[in-house]
């Protein structure tokens, strides 16, 4: 799966840190961290799920990055034209949606998330687009990336497109996938 020990150790000392200075912060943290590992515990056991959940772990892990970051990260969300009807394997997107915020934002430089997705009939557009932070000391292993692909090559063989480009300054992934 997409999340770590780390990952779960790393946000709870953030909601620690900043529960020590803003306790109504803090607390908020921890709802929106609950309500993610209730997906990753619950939902992820199932070969698939509504759209609509999916989105809600999105936003949920967003809200929770937000409540982290200052606001100097300019993060935009298009959610419009979803048919939450749909049914998707769970936790597809956010390898993708982590990796815009573990190597795109950054406590006090300007950066940007921009996050887009729609349906047309059966088929789910999902783009994420994130700034690149020049001498940012993040470990990469790409297994997260790698397990994302896989993952689609094996589910969806024939009926996803995966686009990954990246400039001096932005990181972008553009996925379809026929459902």
């Amino acid at each position: 799966m997409c999340y770590s020990f780390e990952y779960f150790i790393y946000t709870l000392n953030n909601i620690y840190g900043i529960n020590q200075s803003d306790s109504e912060k803090g607390s908020e943290m921890i709802m929106e961290l609950s309500d993610v590992m209730r997906y990753h515990l619950e939902l992820s056991k199932h070969g698939k799920v509504r759209l609509e959940e999916e989105i809600q772990l999105l936003e949920s892990y967003i809200k929770l990055e937000q409540l982290r970051l200052h606001q100097n990260c300019d993060i935009e969300i298009d959610l419009t034209d979803i048919d939450d009807r749909l049914m998707i394997s769970p936790l597809l997107f956010i390898p993708f949606v982590e990796n815009a915020f573990k190597y795109g934002t950054h406590p006090s430089k300007p950066c940007f998330i921009h996050l887009s997705i729609k349906t047309e009939g059966n088929k789910v557009f999902f783009i994420v687009k994130n700034s690149i932070i020049k001498d940012r000391k993040v470990v990469k292993t790409n297994i997260g990336m790698q397990n994302t692909m896989r993952r689609l090559e094996l589910i969806y063989p024939g009926k996803h497109n995966l686009n990954i480009d990246q400039s001096d300054n932005t990181f972008s992934v553009n996925l379809s996938v026929e459902l």
